[in-house]
C-alpha cells in the first residue's frame, strides 16, 4: 500500500469509530453501506457514460438532408 492509501484507511478506520460512538454502531454500518452504496453507483454510471461516448465516437449520427428537386430534369442536371 502507498502512503496515501494507509493513510485514507486510517481515515475511515477514525470515521467508523467516530460515526458508531456518535450514532451507534448499527446507524454507523448503514452510514457506511449507504455510501458505499452510492460511490458504486456513480462509478457504474460514469462507466456507462464512457460506453455510450465510446459508441457514438464509433457510430456517429447521420442526418442525411435530401434537397427537394424543385424541377423534374433536376436530377439528369445533377449527374451531367
Amino acid at each position: 500500500m502507498t502512503r496515501y492509501e494507509k493513510l485514507a484507511a486510517w481515515g475511515f478506520a477514525v470515521l467508523a469509530l467516530a460515526a458508531a460512538l456518535a450514532f451507534g454502531p448499527l446507524f454507523a454500518g448503514y452510514l457506511f453501506a449507504g455510501l458505499a452504496f452510492a460511490v458504486i453507483t456513480a462509478l457504474m454510471g460514469l462507466r456507462i457514460a464512457r460506453a455510450i461516448d465510446d459508441w457514438h465516437l464509433e457510430h456517429p449520427l447521420k442526418f442525411r438532408r435530401r434537397r427537394a428537386s424543385a424541377t423534374p430534369g433536376t436530377e439528369e442536371r445533377r449527374a451531367a
